[in-house]
């Protein structure tokens, strides 16, 4: 069992919120107190055993680094295990590990690394005495979790074993644990892997550049206000990124990721973009606008990036917890690479946070879920497990250019202005119950509901319209639903037919004859086309079409999608003068 994803939190969260206080100490030598009377403070202590003169030298010249991104930082870690601050350390013994490294970090400069590293993934903010026998997951200062047993003997931490002569001893701010075993081990979050690694360099710059610094007066201790200006005590100072998903640093997540090497990233970028094909500014007409309409100037290049991105990173995190048929307690490198090999479906975070039936990538579905991590094992990370795969493997009719398919009596979708719909009085939503239905019509209607288009004069020709949502540039097959006039009429047992032809419009820009009317910039129209009238009938308008331009994301605007009527009254005995439509299908192609 992989006790990482294991989500306890025993205290420690409000030493991050609380107050450095510095008191007064001595540096003179003394004895190390015994369990049951506490000498000095934890510096006092550490210094005392004799046994971490490393560590004591790190401590001495690694900074508290409380005030972050270029803000100086002026506490160094022994002032602070000399403060009034309740702490327990897990101090390791020289000769137990490599404390060269962590000097010559900072040598280099390189505080934050050896902060958060090596010298806070050994204090805590809570005082974890031993009193009481128990294992316990413990929120360190850097925010991981680390196991801490004291129901064996010797006790352990991160299954390092606790000198049994030097553990909970006590001092006046905390206690004191020294680990005989070495350093308790680093494990980088889905976050800070990124680092790690010089084949995710790619994509670790762009989330990097992404990072926003914010100050946080509520968190902060406000101080005197001097010529009207209020002046901080102690400013706290955080970091958000604007598209890198949270779970990736929330330590308490348990979480497989897909990370995309260099080359898989450009991979990736380029299939990806092409979708996003934005123009700098779309117009569109509504039911009522006398004019047309426009939107305001787009910024194609950074809108197409942030879309592109975004299509990468919500089909890289996988919540080890909701995937079924995955125990998230047995979570460990092996279980989580044979899962991903050998499972039948994957879903993203997206895709269970939102309730979306995107994201959810099944085996056999163009692409297998053990193509999609290349069939590797992961490595594992303090928050879950990462797969660095070669190349770009995801499919874009799961990913991100997904099926479109809306209800054709939804009045949002249907398209009214008179420049593409006519020659009807009304339009009726007809509702279908098991009381109502013809049980001699086969199929089922969406929803239970779907729209009659009732033609002005008996001998006009409809013109139905839709707007089209959220379509990317792209390819799709695109089908209409037609229902059946006798769909609620038992008694009617030779119903007739429909004829229509259908029109695709897109990339509209304003008309320069009429300033009504747009001039429509792409468009196609089908030959003449019948429904079944025995049946509901999903009818093909238009096979690998490809639109130019993206209007994902983009309101008001639409490509308009026209079913028109091509009744005539010579063929008035076969042919109904109505459209009964139940929905409209866009099937995404993979391209």
């Amino acid at each position: 069992m992989n006790k990482k994803c294991n989500k306890w939190l025993f205290g420690g969260l409000l030493g991050f919120l609380a107050i450095f206080s510095i008191s007064s100490c001595s540096d003179d030598h003394f004895d190390v107190g015994t369990m049951t009377e506490a000498k000095g403070t934890l510096w006092d202590n550490i210094v005392a055993t004799q046994k971490c003169n490393d560590f004591v030298e790190i401590l001495q010249k690694t900074l508290v680094n409380k005030k972050e991104y270029g803000i100086p930082a002026t506490l160094t870690y022994d002032e602070l295990l000399k403060s009034s601050r309740v702490l327990t350390v897990w101090a390791p013994v020289d000769g137990t590990y490599d404390a060269s490294k962590w000097l010559n970090k900072l040598a280099e400069g390189d505080n934050e690394a050896v902060e958060q590293q090596f010298v806070a993934n050994h204090i805590a903010y809570f005082n974890y005495n031993g009193s009481f026998p128990q294992v316990q997951q413990v929120l360190m200062a850097n925010n991981k979790y680390a196991k801490y047993d004291n129901t064996v003997t010797p006790n352990t931490f991160q299954d390092l074993s606790i000198a049994a002569n030097y553990q909970n001893v006590p001092a006046t701010n905390g206690t004191l644990h020294l680990l005989e075993d070495g350093a308790s081990p680093f494990l980088p979050n889905l976050r800070e892997i990124l680092e790690e690694y010089d084949e995710l360099d790619s994509m670790y710059q762009y989330i990097e550049s992404r990072d926003t610094v914010y100050f946080n007066d509520k968190a902060s201790t406000i101080g005197t206000a001097v010529d009207g200006v209020v002046h901080y005590v102690d400013s706290v100072f955080n970091k958000y990124n604007l598209v890198y998903p949270a779970i990736a640093e929330n330590e308490d997540s348990c979480c497989a990721a897909i990370f995309p090497s260099n080359r898989a990233w450009n991979q990736a970028i380029a299939t990806i973009k092409p979708h996003y094909n934005y123009k700098d500014r779309y117009y569109y007409v509504t039911a009522s606008s006398t004019t047309v309409l426009s939107t305001d100037s787009i910024p194609v290049d950074s809108l197409s990036d942030i879309r592109t991105v975004n299509a990468i990173l919500n089909n890289m995190f996988y919540s080890l917890d909701e995937q079924p048929g995955f125990n998230v307690k047995d979570a460990s490198v092996e279980t989580v690479g044979d899962f991903f090999r050998t499972c039948d479906s994957l879903m993203s975070t997206v895709y269970y946070r939102n309730s979306y039936k995107y994201h959810q990538h099944a085996t056999g579905d163009l692409v297998s879920c053990n193509d999609l991590a290349e069939g590797k094992d992961p490595i594992e990370a303090s928050n879950g497990y990462a797969f660095i795969t070669d190349n770009f493997n995801f499919k874009s009719p799961n990913s991100w250019k997904f099926d479109i398919e809306f209800e054709a009596e939804q009045s949002y979708y249907i398209q009214e202005n008179t420049q593409f719909a006519a020659n009807y009085s009304s339009h009726d939503v007809l509702t279908v119950t098991p009381t109502t239905v013809n049980p001699y019509v086969p199929g089922t209607i969406s929803n239970n509901r779907y729209i009659d288009f009732i033609p002005r004069a008996s001998s006009s020709k409809v013109v139905a319209a839709f707007n089209i949502p959220n379509v990317l540039s792209g390819k799709y097959d695109i089908y209409v639903v037609m229902v059946p006039e006798n769909m609620l009429d038992s008694l009617n047992t030779k119903p007739k037919r429909s004829a229509f032809t259908a029109t695709i419009n897109s990339n509209f820009s304003p008309s320069p004859r009429n300033t009504s009317q747009m001039s429509i910039g792409e468009t196609k129209t089908t030959s003449t086309l019948y429904s079944n009238p025995t049946k509901v009938d999903t009818i093909l308008l238009f096979e690998d079409y490809e639109f130019p331009i993206c209007y994902y994301g983009i309101s008001g605007a639409t490509p308009i999608l026209q079913i028109n009527s091509q009744y005539k009254t010579a063929l008035q005995k076969t042919t109904t003068a109505h459209l009964y439509i139940d929905k409209i299908i866009l099937k995404s192609k993979d391209e």
